[in-house]
């Protein structure tokens, strides 16, 4: 099973899928990435757009923000992304 390489502190995150290839987790992505130390994953992909006021189990409401909120909320995780990835490994954002 992989684990997550977790921050100093942090609780463990079990992963809702794994293969030998990889892990899914089911949880909003800033969590997950606060649960990393920097440069520990491979791979990041997102699946865009987002914003688009639907209701994830919280309320549509959370994901219905601003122009400014959202590029706000974008520049963050993309940042934490950046973060968590190892040097010269892959980001992929598809926004097709």
């Amino acid at each position: 099973m992989l684990g997550l390489i977790l921050s100093p502190g942090e609780s463990v995150m079990k992963p809702a899928f794994t293969t030998e290839r990889g892990a899914v987790y089911k949880t909003d992505c800033m969590n997950l990435f606060a649960s990393l130390r920097d440069g520990c994953i491979d791979t990041v992909f997102a699946d865009p757009p987002f914003n688009l006021g639907k209701d994830y189990g919280h309320g549509a409401h959370h994901d219905e923000l601003d122009a400014d909120g959202y590029l706000t909320w974008c520049f963050g995780w993309i940042d934490e992304a950046v973060r968590a990835l190892k040097p010269g490994e892959q980001k992929r954002w598809d926004c097709s």
